[in-house]
């Protein structure tokens, strides 16, 4: 499948500013935020970095976290491509694809995807897990169980913390600003920037994807992650919009946080276990109903406003 665009060609230099402005603004937006928690939280975290390890026992240093945590995204997910945006002389909204709604179609099928391609993400996830280095990188692999299961550990603490004002916080900290942040770099950024260049959706999709979950450094979870990512990518391309991604983004982190918030994980209900698995005909149906759903946008076409998909496309 290809795109021809009206729009004018890209520079090559585009991707390696993308890049540049990536990383400037991720140091960038950790170092004002290290800076920020001093003042607001009282927590010196630039000259004792190891103060921020305490939010098991310290509720202020779990929330200074949850701080830096969403200058960080603000900073590094969504400057980036409003800078690009700049570059190439294009106005934001058009440039990621916000000024369009995007057909009902999609908005209504994002919640059946979303149940679709659960066993499927589920399956990955421990498919991921179950992967082993070659002996002769087995220390590399002990650092990275290691990362990983700090990174458990912080997630857990995050997901289980009570009251309601903190489940306000993590629905907007955890759900909220990713949806949107990194639907901003990853699919109106980067992948358009790519479908752009090379006319190419399925390689501008995975590509994308690929960067997407290997930039959360979660080796253990890169699978369900691109995974997510290639569906989010062709929710954008068929949609025409980036508003339904962003909706299944904020869906998808939402259910997470709702099942950490009120221990659903932990409840009798088997199927909220982090353990459970599906039976193989499960996986099987998650992959037929995952594939019919994305064919099924593929072959709807919008009008340039945004209510269908967009009569550029076409099949090979």
């Amino acid at each position: 499948m290809h795109i021809e665009s009206a729009r004018s060609p890209l520079p090559s230099r585009i991707f390696m500013q993308l890049a540049g402005y990536t990383v400037a603004c991720f140091a960038g937006s950790y170092l004002l935020a290290f800076v920020l928690v001093q003042p607001v939280f009282g927590i010196d975290a630039l000259g004792n970095p190891y103060a921020l390890s305490q939010y098991q026992s310290d509720p202020k240093v779990l929330h200074a976290l949850l701080f830096i945590q969403t200058i960080w995204a603000l900073g590094t997910f969504c400057i980036p491509v409003f800078l690009v945006a700049a570059q190439l002389n294009e106005p934001f909204a058009q440039f990621t694809q916000m000024n369009r709604s995007g057909s009902l179609l999609f908005f209504i099928s994002t919640p059946v995807l979303l149940l679709a391609v659960n066993p499927l993400l589920t399956y990955t996830v421990q498919l991921n897990e179950n992967m082993q280095l070659p002996e002769a990188l087995y220390r590399l692999e002990n650092w990275m169980k290691s990362a990983e299961q700090s990174a458990a550990e912080l997630t857990e603490a995050i997901l289980y913390s009570e009251g309601t004002l903190m489940l306000a916080v993590k629905l907007l900290v955890i759900a909220l600003i990713p949806g949107i942040c990194e639907e901003l770099l990853f699919r109106a950024g980067l992948q358009q920037l790519l479908l752009r260049k090379t006319n190419r959706v399925h390689l501008a999709v995975w590509v994308s994807a690929a960067i997407f979950s290997a930039i959360h450094f979660q080796f253990y979870g890169f699978l369900p992650r691109m995974l997510l990512g290639g569906v989010l990518g062709y929710l954008m391309v068929y949609s025409g919009s980036l508003w339904p991604g962003i909706i299944f983004h904020f869906m998808n982190n939402a259910t997470a946080v709702v099942i950490g918030h009120f221990h659903l994980d932990k409840s009798d209900v088997a199927l909220l276990s982090e353990s459970y698995s599906y039976p193989w005909y499960a996986n099987v149906l998650s992959i037929i109903f995952t594939a019919a759903i994305i064919v099924f946008w593929a072959k709807k076409k919008t009008t340039t406003n945004g209510t269908g998909l967009d009569q550029n496309i076409q099949h090979a």
